[in-house]
């Protein structure tokens, strides 16, 4: 009988002098418990050892222990980041069905301007249709119905003249107000208050031309309005002891009258004609 030496365990192994193939490992070598099932398999020792010896006995076994974080794979160890990617990876695959899903059970609404089919949750399918869409919509003050645009504040008919009257009654009081405060501000910086001297005619007078910009303004005054008519205390305002009468008045436009401010403006305008 020939003696051979097991490359794992070193220890001679008794060889039959009829068999065929030497072995390179003795039979309790051989046979190895796996790692991950438990059951016993041949492992076959590589020349080369710097590889490692057989501990599993299959790739589906090795990959549960590199999952679980016993095994390195690639000289890496599974951690925190290798099980965030697999739970976003899983939670990729679920978010994806259930879009398709849910695009499947889409409901398609029919468009009341062209009758087309669209998937959106909107009355029209586009912005084309949108502007070309008129019908009923409650009043934002009283909540009756009113036939109107699809974009933009619904407002019925009643509902904005009581509006409009409501702003006109406002830009009223303002103007009250104003006259009274010229009252005051004459009473407090010295200041000669002439009561005939009325708005209106101080815009019929200047023929309703701003002194300042030389152009026209509106007959009426608007909230807001930069070409809207207000009175200029010209050439000396009020804050400096100007007077509220004829000579201290001009007609002044709503932009001018806000830049200029309380502004010492000297000697007023005068009209000068040019002759040929």
């Amino acid at each position: 009988m020939r003696s051979l030496i097991c490359r794992t365990c070193r220890k001679p192994i008794a060889l039959p002098s009829g068999a065929k193939q030497s072995p390179k490992q003795c039979k309790t070598c051989k046979t190895h418990k796996c790692f991950a099932c438990g059951k016993t398999f041949v492992r076959v020792v590589p020349q080369d050892k710097s590889k490692g010896i057989a501990k599993y006995c299959s790739k589906k076994c090795y990959f549960v222990c590199v999952r679980n974080g016993t095994q390195t794979f690639r000289q890496v160890k599974r951690d925190t980041c290798f099980a965030l990617s697999e739970w976003f990876a899983d939670w990729n695959a679920q978010y994806c069905k259930a879009v398709a899903a849910s695009e499947k059970e889409r409901i398609e609404n029919e468009c009341e301007v062209c009758g087309s089919k669209h998937t959106k949750n909107a009355k029209v399918c586009g912005k084309a249709c949108m502007y070309k869409w008129r019908g009923e919509k409650p009043c934002r003050f009283c909540g009756r119905n009113t036939k109107t645009a699809l974009r933009g504040k619904t407002t019925c008919n009643q509902c904005r003249l009581k509006a409009a009257k409501e702003s006109k009654r406002k830009a009223a009081k303002k103007r009250k107000k104003e006259l009274g405060t010229w009252r005051k501000r004459c009473r407090r910086y010295g200041g000669k208050f002439n009561p005939l001297c009325k708005r209106k005619e101080i815009y019929e007078r200047d023929n309703y031309r701003c002194h300042v910009c030389r152009r026209k303004v509106l007959a009426q005054y608007l909230q807001g309005h930069p070409r809207s008519p207000t009175v200029d205390h010209h050439p000396i305002p009020l804050s400096k002891g100007g007077d509220h009468d004829w000579h201290n008045v001009r007609c002044c436009c709503n932009e001018c009258n806000w830049k200029k401010g309380d502004k010492w403006d000297g000697q007023m305008a005068l009209p000068i004609s040019f002759m040929n």
